[in-house]
């Protein structure tokens, strides 16, 4: 991982918080614009589009030519993976168990 790439994972517990917050505060309906979620984020916004390209964030779609997502969305993906995550972790301790 290069240096650039090490600070999309840079990333203190209190800007985390500051995340949960401000995303958790707009209604599911909100539009976010790619230079308002790199400024919730507190990141460059070619660290928002590296953050789609890995799926940890959902794609956009385009407003006025601009990458946009609604704060819903943006909820619902997060869940969905910890969902997902969770899942999996489940079925590889049932495997584990079996052994």
């Amino acid at each position: 991982m290069d240096a650039k790439q090490d600070e999309d994972y840079d990333e203190t517990p209190s800007e985390a918080h500051d995340f949960c917050l401000e995303l958790g505060g707009l209604n599911d309906g909100t539009l976010i614009f790619e230079s308002g979620l790199a400024r919730i984020l507190k990141k460059h916004p070619i660290s928002v589009k590296r953050a789609v390209e890995r799926g940890e964030l959902p794609p956009p779609t385009r407003l006025m030519g601009k990458p946009v997502w609604t704060a819903g969305s943006i909820r619902r993906h997060i869940e969905e993976r910890l969902e997902s995550e969770a899942r999996y972790r489940r079925q590889m301790e049932e495997r584990m168990t079996r052994l």
